[in-house]
């Protein structure tokens, strides 16, 4: 009667294709959980790729855009042109070309995607940067006429004003992407860190099995020592 306690062939076997099944259960739950945590990475790394492609040559952009529009409305200074008369000409066509270029720089910054979801800032920026360029233009003009006076007055009065307007409108879009960027930036690290808590926790299944597996057979051989124990004590 003991002997028929333990274990029979047949039960081990039966107990031997029990554990050849968890085997193969835990090796494809850690592929499937590899296969995962690729897809969370690539997913994750793509939309980083993403922000830093959007905001970073913006960024840049916008921060050439503020030197070149300095250098613009530097180029527009009448005195330049008055202590060099013979080189009015000469000076007068770098400082359209410095204003061309200010404009051209603040054209591709318009064409950014970012800011075209983003029409009344876009708007704010656009029409500040064409005053700016339209008044640049006009003291250029006087300036070519030999009106350094009135293109001095003008400058001080009309541009000078425009011009802020048109620095502090780039600063405000950079501020405005920045503040954007970070808060992608922000929500991307939080889904992360969700992300990371489900794949500890889908990881940590198959040792919760094996516990448990362990566990059974723990209290199986327990309970065989008991019962044979009862069994001798009644045969005594």
């Amino acid at each position: 009667m003991p002997d028929r306690i333990f274990a029979t062939p047949e039960s081990q076997r039966a107990g031997l294709r029990q554990l050849k099944i968890l085997v193969v259960i835990l090796i494809v739950s850690n592929i499937g959980l590899g296969l995962f945590g690729v897809y969370v990475l690539r997913a994750i790394d793509q939309k980083y790729s993403a922000l830093i492609g959007r905001s970073v040559p913006s960024l840049n952009e916008l921060q050439t855009l503020t030197a070149g529009s300095m250098e613009a409305m530097r180029s527009t200074n009448p005195s330049r042109f008055e202590a060099a008369p013979g080189g009015a000409v000469a000076g007068i066509r770098e400082a359209r070309v410095s204003i061309e270029r200010d404009r051209d720089l603040r054209g591709r910054a318009l064409e950014r995607e970012w800011l075209i979801l983003r029409p009344n800032e876009r708007k704010e920026f656009r029409d500040a940067g064409d005053l700016f360029t339209r008044g640049a233009f006009d003291v250029l003009s006087l300036i070519e006429a030999g009106r350094f006076s009135e293109a001095n007055q003008q400058r001080e009065k009309s541009l000078r004003p425009v011009f802020e307007r048109y620095v502090e409108s780039t600063s405000k879009t950079a501020d405005t992407l920045e503040a954007e960027s970070l808060h992608v930036s922000g929500a991307l690290t939080a889904r992360t860190g969700h992300l990371s808590q489900v794949m500890l926790g889908l990881g940590g299944w198959p040792v919760m099995i094996v516990g448990l597996f362990f566990l059974a057979v723990f209290v199986f051989v327990i309970g065989v020592l008991v019962r044979v124990t009862v069994f001798r004590g009644a045969e005594a």
